[in-house]
Formats: C-alpha cells, structure tokens, sequence
C-alpha cells in the first residue's frame, strides 16, 4: 500500500538573496513510503518556464529521512535505520534554473569506529563531515559540493580538516557566503573558478590564518595575492617580504627586515595592476582602514604628529592622500561612515573624502562603484563583480533578474537564464543610493546531457558521443591544459561523434545558435588505457644465499599496469601472495623459479621470462681459538671452518682482518667475532671523494662501474648527497643486470659524506 507519510514545510525563504552562480528557486518537499522504502518529491516553481516542475528520488530503504539542511534550492539529508542506527549515506538535492532540472546526488560514505556523518545545506557549499574523537579534540573530515550551472557537473573537493571542541556534528556551522574553502586550521585557500573550471590556486599560508572575510585574497610566505578573473589566476604583489594584513581589498603590511618600510596596495581590475603608496618611517601608528577609506598617524623627525588619510579613487586609479597636522595627542582616532575622526588638544576633528571637491573638513560622500567583468564575450552567461567604492562596507548587489546579494559580499559571479538587457546595480544598505552598469545577453543556445556509450577503452578502440536535446548548431570540443579546443575530425559538428583519442581526455559539446551566448554540456571523462610497454625483468636469473633476500624487478611496463608475481610449485605456477608491485621481494630456502603476470584492465595481458633463482647454503659456524694474555701486548686467534673467514670486533662492526689466524694487539679484554664467507676479499683502496656522479633524475640510474677480483665482499661506502631524502642504492652485476642488493637509507647533506654500511658478498 502507497501513502504520503510527510509532508514538509516549503522553503519560503526569498530566492532573491541567493549567493550562489545562480538563480536558486524554493523547493517543496514531501516524503512518500511504499513498504521498507521511501522516496523524496519534490517540486518547485519555475520562473522563467512558467509551470511548475517535479522530481522524484529513486526509492530509498531507510527506516527514516532526516532533513539536515533545507536552504533556498538545496536540501539535504542522511538516512538512518534507527535513532542510534545511522546508514553511511548522504544526500543532496539542487534544482538547476538554467538547465530547468532537478538535480540530485546519492553519496555512500565509508565511515570507521567511533566517526558519526552529516551532511550541511551551506549558503554556498554543499559539506560532508565525519568527525571522531582524534587528541582530546575532535576531528571533522570534510567534502565539499557546489553545483556549477555553466558545465552541469558538481564541483568536489574533499580531505579538508579542522577541529572542534566538542561533538558538534549534529550543530556543526556550514561554511558562509564564500567561493574559498581552507582547509587545516584555515592555513590553506582553495579557490574555484567557475569559468574555467579549475582549482586555481592553493597555498600553504605559511602559519598565517586565513581571515573569514578574504573573499578572493591570500598573503601566505610573505608574499600577497589577488584573484584576477580575466586573467583566472592570482596576481602576486611584485614586493614579497611582507608581513600584514587585508581589509575589504585593501591591503597593507611592513617589511619583514625594514620594519620602517611600510606599504598600502590593492589590485585595480580595470587597470590589472597593484598600485601601492610607500610610507618609510618609524613612527607610523593607529593604522585604521574601514568602509575602504585608510587612516593612521605619523610624525617625522622634528615634526609634529599628522593624521593621514587615504582612498583609492577607481574612477582615477590612484591613491588620494591627505595630512592634518594635529596638537598634543591624538585620540580615539577611528572611521565612522567613511569619515575620519579623532580628538586632540583642539578639541573634535573630522576629515572626508568628496570625488569632486578632495580631502576636507566634511563627512566623505558615498561613492559607489565596482568592476564588472563580463564573460559573454567569450561565451559563457556569467558575469564577476568585484566592489571598489568609497564610504561605506554597507553594501548589496542587485544583478538586475530579480537576484540580490547579502551579507555585504564584495566579490561575486552570478549566471543568467534568459536573454534581456540587465541592469546591475550596487546599492547602500538603505537601498536608496545605488550606481549601475547594463550588460545585454541573447541566450537561445540549449547544450542538455550528452552521452557516451564507454568511459574507459584500450588504445585503437572508440567511443560514441551523442548530445540528443540541444538547441542550435554543435561543435565537440576536448579539454587541453585550462582551455577546451575545438575538433576538428569528421563528426565533430554533428550531434554524434565517434573519436579514438591516444591518451585520456575530457569531451564536451559546445552549442551555438546565431548571435546567442553559447551553451556547454557537462565533460565527461574518457580514459584510455595504454599498452604495457617494452617490459623486462632485472634478471634473467638469480643466484642468492639461503635466509638472504634480494629483490627482483619488472622494468618498462608502463603507468597504471596490475601486477601478479608466480612461483613454480614444480607442477604449475601458483600466485605469490601480497605481490601486486613492480617489484618482489626474494626470500627462499631451496631452488625455485619466478614470473610475473602484468596486465593493463582487459586491454592487455602479458607474462614475463622465467626467473631461476639458485640458493647457495651458507658455510658452516666456525671453530674458534681463543687466546689470553696477562697485560697489553699480541694474542694469538684462530678459526677453523669453510670459506674465508672474517673478523670483527662487534657483529656490525667494520671488518679488522681477513683469514684463519689473527694476532692483534689488545690492552684490554675484547670479543672479536668471526664470521665465515665463501667468498674472498679484495684489499681495500682509498676513501675518495671524486667517485661518482651527481644526478637529479633516479630514472638515469648513473653511477659507479668497478671491477673486483671474483669472489668480493663489499663492507661499506661513502656518498655524498646534495639535498635531504631517501638514498635507493642498488648494487648491480654489470653483465647478467642482476640485482645483488637493494637499500633504501634517509640522508642529509654532508660534505664529509655520508657512511653507508652495505656488507654484500659479490658472487
């Protein structure tokens, strides 16, 4: 039996304060059970089409829905099968008024012990969070969504981090009105750009906090950064050194070493440059910077203190200043509505600003104004804006379709869904002073979905790309770097395309109807799997003693090959367990024989030559003679068994003799030990430095040939590394390419060199 189980509020929140790319229209929502399952409708009214449009989820088993966020255009949920039973499932729902479609994501999420999960309703983003108890803290684990009309696709960024002090999962702040994220302790900004779809800048802060109202800034390594979005990049100040601070776009700091440098900068969009006012002195102090105006005090050697006042004029692009000498000292020195205002031994003073008339003793006069940058012409129906007036922080933006900012956001990108010429305005927080700037779009292209009949083929193999609801003329394009290029093979203009791309790459189709804006579809994905290569074992054979290992390698085999390493059991080959890498660890006991099955998905399978591996057992525990004396002087050591034998004072220590008698001086009681080899020794040459070569690639393998007397044992050697890592040294068999020995050892720089004991027989 179907029935409605709930029936919930409607968003009746006002669309018109959205912050996001788009319009974002209220959605109804209801809940209807069939049995074990329910299904999430919703519905909402569309402006521009005029009707009403419905969705329905796929049906749900879940005991129960709990809405954990419901703002204008998103819902969100989690799933439960009890009060104390969650199911690791998250969902979100967008509608998408450009498209005219709902748009929704089902999201499983593998959680572990003790990690609870939610899922937020940002003004902005959509967040994920797992947190779990993590050093007496507690640790949000955090993903981010946001829905970018322009391509149809989700925006994620995921393994984000901070912490909170309490479990505040279930209370926990979503992120406000910002197109940044940051991540651990807010010392790293992510910043999306919608247009070119891209991750454009991420930066290590350096320890610095990233304050809450950088919109589109970054000051990290003591360098200072300003989003461009003509340019799509962040613009660094040419001076770095700098330590400071940034206020609604102004920014201002003091040299790190010259602490009497200081420095007051913005970016000017319209000019594309940094225009910075320098102030050397040491004395500067009470800097205030508010409603975009600047004010500090200063005094120079043998003059009086002055207040300083300072705007940046965006209609002239430079800096207006202004200096009041002032008597005895200078009080309560803020800015009130744009105006300075501070208190001296003459009582109240007030200094501000008016585009016309300057600097003077009168209340600044509001001055709005902000760039605009429309991105119409080259295609997309977006536009940026970025707030540069005078006398207020007070501010809104009405882009002109009935949208309206909050929150005095000063940096924004907003898309339109229809054709008309628009009015975009910004406003005072009275609503009653506003400076405008038209835009015209004629937008009559539709993209829609486009299909693929495969995501992943082996390279020779084809896909077929089909867009079947468009409006207009199509051109496929693929994706090279930041910038998406027109094909140019047969099809490439027709609504479906066979290609049979080398490598892996994004498709898109690109929509034109006449003097229209275009229109894009969302990317896809086509990954395109390569051929294994020219690939070969280290070794053609291997000779190694027993309870020793060594390792074997497949080399040539290229990226993103599946590896299965064989041994033959002497009836067929059996896998090795825990072999899945290029290399294998040889650790045996009797004769035996190796290989390995590479393969690349299902578009390549190869195997390797047959490795014979040879155990040599160990020679036997010597004998030995002990001798003793009383007082300093020469003892007489002997050892009896097979092989060469070796003397060392310690186990590890390096070697002090070389055969059957050793007659050392000794003053005190020592233990030497003795260790029988198979193999001879050589005699030792000179520590020298000038062996070697340098290299910064692993990939040229270079470095030392040496020829020894056959059988060898190699004690230990010097390197002398450039810069800190990890030393892979492998010791090689010049002829066969046999690998003797590998050793991963962490080092430093060291003129004297570092001492690596190796301890290798050469067989």
């Amino acid at each position: 039996m179907k029935y409605k189980l709930l029936l919930l509020l409607s968003l009746l929140t006002l669309n018109g304060f959205s912050q996001n790319y788009y319009e974002e229209y209220p959605i109804n929502v209801s809940v209807t059970t069939n049995g074990t399952q329910k299904q999430i409708q919703c519905s909402t009214y569309d402006s521009v089409l005029q009707t009403t449009v419905n969705f329905n989820t796929n049906w749900i088993t879940a005991n129960n829905i709990v809405f954990s966020g419901m703002l204008p255009g998103k819902i969100c949920y989690t799933l439960w099968n009890s009060p104390v039973s969650q199911i690791p499932q998250v969902g979100f729902i967008i509608y998408d008024s450009y498209s005219h479609e709902f748009v929704s994501q089902e999201i499983n999420v593998p959680l572990i012990s003790n990690q609870t999960l939610n899922v937020v309703c940002g003004p902005v983003w959509i967040e994920i969070v797992k947190q779990r108890p993590w050093s007496g803290y507690y640790l949000n684990e955090r993903t981010y969504y946001r829905y970018n009309n322009l391509f149809n696709k989700w925006i994620i960024f995921d393994e984000l981090y901070d912490y909170s002090n309490t479990p505040d999962i279930w209370t926990i702040a979503p992120i406000g009105n910002t197109d940044r994220l940051v991540d651990s302790d807010d010392y790293t900004i992510i910043y999306y750009d919608p247009v070119i779809d891209s991750m454009n800048y991420r930066l290590d802060g350096n320890g610095v906090p990233q304050h809450p109202d950088w919109e589109d800034c970054h000051i990290g390594d003591n360098e200072f950064y300003m989003h461009d979005p003509q340019l799509h990049q962040f613009v660094k100040h040419p001076r770095g050194n700098i330590i400071g601070d940034e206020v609604k776009g102004i920014f201002y700091g003091s040299d790190i070493d010259s602490t009497f440098k200081k420095f007051f900068f913005l970016y000017d969009l319209s000019t594309q440059q940094w225009v910075t006012d320098s102030v050397y002195s040491l004395t500067l102090a009470n800097i205030k910077i508010n409603d975009r105006v600047v004010a500090y005090t200063d005094s120079s050697s043998g003059l009086s203190k002055k207040v300083f006042c300072m705007v940046y004029n965006p209609i002239t692009h430079n800096w207006i200043k202004d200096s009041v000498a002032t008597l005895g000292i200078v009080t309560g020195l803020q800015i009130q509505n744009g105006t300075v205002k501070w208190s001296d031994s003459n009582g109240l003073h007030i200094r501000g600003y008016d585009a016309t008339m300057g600097w003077g003793s009168y209340n600044t006069v509001l001055l709005l104004n902000f760039h605009l940058t429309d991105f119409s012409i080259q295609g997309y129906n977006m536009i940026h804006v970025r707030n540069y007036s005078i006398g207020s922080d007070s501010i809104f933006f009405d882009f002109g379709d009935g949208v309206v900012s909050s929150n005095n956001r000063n940096v924004l990108w907003h898309t339109y869904n229809e054709s008309g010429n628009y009015n975009v305005c910004i406003y005072d927080s009275t609503g009653m002073v506003s400076w405008c700037q038209q835009i015209s779009l004629n937008i009559c292209a539709i993209a829609g979905s486009i299909s693929a009949s495969n995501d992943t083929i082996c390279l020779g193999d084809s896909v077929v790309f089909s867009i079947p609801n468009y409006v207009g003329n199509v051109q496929w394009q693929s994706q090279a770097g930041n910038n998406w290029i027109d094909e140019t093979d047969p099809g490439a203009t027709s609504p479906t395309y066979i290609v049979s791309p080398t490598l892996t790459t994004r498709f898109r189709a690109k929509v034109t109807n006449g003097n229209c804006v275009p229109d894009y579809s969302f990317d896809k994905k086509l990954t395109v799997i390569q051929p294994i290569g020219n690939m070969y074992v280290s070794d053609t054979a291997l000779t190694l003693c027993s309870n020793t290992s060594t390792t074997l390698e497949l080399l040539g085999a290229s990226t993103g090959a599946q590896y299965q390493w064989q041994y033959n059991t002497g009836s067929g080959w059996a896998n090795i367990i825990n072999s899945n890498n290029y290399w294998l660890n040889i650790s045996f006991n009797a004769n035996i024989s190796c290989r390995v099955i590479v393969s690349k998905w299902v578009c390549d399978v190869d195997t390797s030559i047959s490795v014979p591996v040879t155990v040599v057992n160990a020679p036997p525990v010597p004998t030995t003679i002990p001798d003793q004396r009383c007082g300093p002087g020469y003892v007489d050591l002997e050892a009896i068994g097979v092989g060469t034998m070796l003397w060392k004072i310690n186990t590890y220590d390096s070697l002090v003799y070389i055969g059957n008698s050793y007659s050392p001086y000794i003053s005190a009681t020592k233990t030497f030990t003795v260790t029988a080899s198979d193999s001879a020794m050589t005699a030792s040459g000179y520590i020298n430095n000038s062996i070697g070569t340098v290299t910064s690639n692993g990939n040229q393998k270079n470095g030392i040939r040496f020829n020894t007397t056959s059988p060898a044992y190699i004690e230990y050697f010097y390197i002398y590394p450039q810069q800190p890592g990890t030393a892979r040294i492998r010791l090689i068999h010049s002829n066969s390419k046999r690998i003797i020995k590998i050793i991963n050892v962490p080092v430093l720089p060291d003129s004297n060199g570092v001492k690596i004991w190796f301890r290798t027989a050469l067989t």
